[in-house]
């Protein structure tokens, strides 16, 4: 089902579904068929059901505190300063997570950004939830965390600056609002964020001023509305603010994207991390999209020194995302508002950058792109603390159930409390279901001896505070590879361990094919097919300027390109 605006009470109900619809032009009995399909629950498959789930207006107002969750898109934990790291990119995050409880060891279910979200926003992994790249849709049978909390009476918000949380994939579902940075209620204070915080010299990125393009450029992006974390905290307090009952709580999710690339960090940023000559080599370096893709496919090297510089940006990048969410919390303190709501702090994906020749959040599910922050703030239930135990943020509804006093996600999702670790399974499960090999075409035509094979793989990986074990396969499900590390010693996974020492994290393998038969998989054959849409040039604009999109696309060898492309 899709999300009701609520507010419109004068609206025959018959009027209000049909509103909700993907297209706009469904009949009442293909929205029938749609609540239909959600009945029949999470991880079951097929298109019909026995009954519909009612719709129905918010009741009385519940009493339990808000819900914000943060989402820093593209951020690894191993980069903040929160988790350690040596430069200080995170310090409101640090001191916030003081007050908090920071889960050490969170790991994401999924490596990119919509099988991530749709795994927290249903609490079943990639595999059961179905929205991957071959698949981009999240199907309206899965109920998810921001149904459940509207449901039970919450007023419910989404603001993403990442287009890949609209109604092309049906992530917004549930939310009574949904607000993004190229709205036109914000899109000028988005371009002027993004807009000031450019060098004019800066001839490193698609959005830089001084960017010229090159062998492996996709053209310049139009979007120019991508640094919105300050006018995300304005959306927030002005929807909050404007509520037709404040004493209503309410639930809300705010995605960020300084961390994705195109990154231009701002100089305030830069400079309190690196020093003059830092900046000056960080302004050269070609961090376009297709150069970042050539060094991951080997069709052209980066020294280790532009490599370094790649890694400056970023944690720059970081700084600024931590200054935005540290202003945001700020205001939610002086407003009174923060003690009363329950925050979650964490990120789809990380990001590669460099290790095992990898650059983006592309081809893997090494802990580059699965290890993500996690941090919860509720001072009425928790106290301040570290969690070392590893922990899926699958688990990211059912903790704010929990603390909120608000019903449990549905049988059959994984979404377990994370309040009390010591209930928790001993491990945590990462996916790439299904390939994501965009624009590689155009490095298949700059690359003479370009294999396609390494790029079309399949992952499934399982890790414990100790070992990992990673599992891949072909594109046609043969040519199993097993990757076994230790993660105390090597905890970039570096190096495979040799057999002779392999033999604890070996037994970690053993435990993928038991995990998924704890939930039923996604059946692509009785799933949803996502409504036709017609086409839509500014969102195509918003995913090319991000990466998710590509011209430059030529064929593969026969058989191994997959059908659709993804991110």
């Amino acid at each position: 089902m899709r999300t009701l605006y609520r507010r419109t009470l004068g609206l025959a109900v018959v009027s209000l579904l049909a509103a909700s619809c993907w297209s706009g032009n469904e009949e009442p009995t293909e929205v029938a068929q749609r609540l239909k399909r959600r009945a029949q629950g999470p991880g079951k498959g097929g298109k019909a059901a026995a009954a519909a789930r009612p719709v129905k207006p918010k009741g009385p107002a519940p009493t339990g505190p808000n819900v914000l969750i943060l989402v820093w898109d593209t951020v690894r934990a191993d980069h903040l300063s929160a988790y350690g790291y040596g430069l200080d990119t995170s310090p409101n995050l640090k001191a916030f997570a003081k007050e908090g409880v920071l889960y050490e060891r969170a790991i994401s279910p999924a490596m990119w950004t919509l099988p991530s979200h749709s795994a927290m926003f249903t609490g079943l992994p990639e595999s059961a939830n179905g929205a991957t790249a071959d698949h981009k849709w999240l199907d309206d049978k899965f109920p998810t965390m921001a149904e459940s909390f509207s449901d039970y009476g919450y007023d419910t918000y989404l603001f993403s600056a990442n287009p890949y949380l609209q109604d092309h994939t049906n992530l917004g579902q549930g939310f009574d609002a949904r607000e993004y940075p190229w709205d036109p209620k914000w899109k000028r204070k988005a371009a002027a964020n993004t807009r000031a915080k450019l060098i004019a010299d800066d001839a490193s990125t698609e959005l830089s001023p001084a960017y010229v393009e090159g062998e492996f450029s996709s053209g310049r992006p139009n979007d120019k509305v991508k640094e919105a974390g300050p006018v995300s905290a304005e959306a927030l307090l002005t929807w909050v603010d404007g509520r037709a009952e404040a004493a209503r709580p309410w639930f809300a999710v705010i995605n960020y994207m300084e961390a994705h690339a195109p990154r231009i960090p701002s100089i305030e940023s830069r400079s309190a991390l690196f020093d003059v000559a830092a900046i000056a080599q960080q302004k050269k370096v070609d961090e376009s999209y297709g150069r970042l893709l050539a060094y991951t496919t080997h069709v052209r090297e980066y020294t280790d020194a532009e490599l370094a510089t790649i890694a400056q940006v970023y944690d720059a990048s970081l700084r600024d995302l931590d200054q935005a969410t540290g202003a945001l919390f700020d205001t939610l303190r002086q407003k009174g508002v923060l003690d009363n709501t329950i925050v979650v702090i964490t990120a789809d994906h990380g990001e590669h950058l460099g290790e095992n020749h990898l650059l983006d959040h592309k081809y893997s599910v090494y802990n580059a792109l699965v290890h993500v922050p996690l941090v919860i703030r509720y001072p009425a239930r928790l106290k301040p603390g570290v969690v070392t135990q590893v922990v899926s943020n699958l688990g990211i509804w059912g903790t704010v159930a929990d603390l909120a006093g608000a019903p449990p996600p549905p049988a059959g999702t994984l979404s377990p409390s994370l309040v009390d670790p010591s209930k928790l399974m001993p491990e945590a499960f990462s996916e790439l279901v299904a390939a994501t090999p965009m624009a590689l075409g155009r490095m298949a035509k700059a690359g003479e001896q370009f294999e396609w094979g390494p790029f079309l793989r399949t992952y499934a990986a399982v890790q414990d505070n100790a070992h990992k074990c990673i599992i891949s396969h072909a594109k046609d499900g043969t040519d199993e590879q097993r990757k076994l590390f230790d993660l105390v010693a090597d905890p970039l996974e570096a190096r495979d361990l040799p057999a002779g020492k392999a033999k604890e994290a070996a037994a970690l393998c053993d435990r993928i094919v038991p995990w998924r038969a704890t939930f039923t998989a996604y059946d692509p054959a009785t799933g949803e097919k996502p409504p036709a849409r017609a086409s839509d040039p500014e969102l195509a604009a918003r995913l090319q300027a991000l990466g998710y999109l590509d011209e430059g696309t030529a064929a593969a060898p026969a058989g191994d390109k997959p059908a659709t492309e993804g991110k």
